[in-house]
């Protein structure tokens, strides 16, 4: 738990946050990873705290990054710790800043999770975020209620000729005369994240 503090005249007051972590989240991989993408696969893992024991009916809470869509049907979603943990529901939310439902509550209907299990979620159908780079996802559980982040990456969905955009940095030349300054070109995809290594006829 950690805990931050305020100084109030010559009083001082700590607030600590109560609840645990899960140990060493991953997302192991997605794939594909382009933006915009659907459907996609998320396979996430992490390891339940000492006091992390998840009874059934417990949860499993995954936040994406704004523009995720998270699959509302139960069986795009399997959980494991060894042996298959059944999931009964999953409730979506859309988070502030977000037009799509990125955050999911994963209910487990059935069997238990021990203290300090490694656990392997594994979500098809997704939808990825259209914003390419680095991307954070928060997850806890119904035990371990403090989120913790595991960063993966978006890939730029490419230069698609009927909805890449090419910008060029502008520059000026005398009518018949040359110049020796480079072009600067920029190619970004249909939601407007930069194309590396790609090329476009002009």
């Amino acid at each position: 738990a950690g805990g931050t503090s305020a100084t109030v005249g010559a009083d001082q007051y700590q607030f600590v946050a109560n609840g645990a972590s899960v140990l060493s989240p991953t997302v192991a991989s997605v794939v594909p990873t382009t933006a915009g993408v659907a459907p996609s696969t998320y396979t996430i893992s992490f390891s339940t705290s000492p006091s992390g024991q998840l009874d059934a009916p417990a949860t499993i809470t995954l936040a994406a990054p704004a523009g995720t869509a998270w699959p509302s049907d139960p069986t795009d979603y399997a959980v494991t710790d060894g042996s298959t943990v059944v999931v009964g529901s999953v409730a979506l939310t859309q988070l502030t800043g977000s037009t799509t439902d990125n955050q999911v509550l994963i209910g487990l209907s059935t069997a238990s999770v021990g203290a300090q299990a490694p656990v392997t979620v594994t979500v098809s159908a997704v939808g990825n975020a259209t914003k390419a780079g680095s991307a954070p996802m928060q997850i806890s559980t119904s035990a371990d209620t403090v989120p913790v982040p595991a960063t993966f990456q978006i890939s730029a969905a490419g230069a698609d000729a009927a909805a890449s955009t090419v910008k060029a940095k502008e520059a000026s030349v005398p009518a018949n005369g040359t110049s020796t300054a480079a072009v600067t070109v920029t190619v970004l995809d249909s939601y407007g994240n930069p194309v590396a290594r790609d090329s476009v006829s002009l």
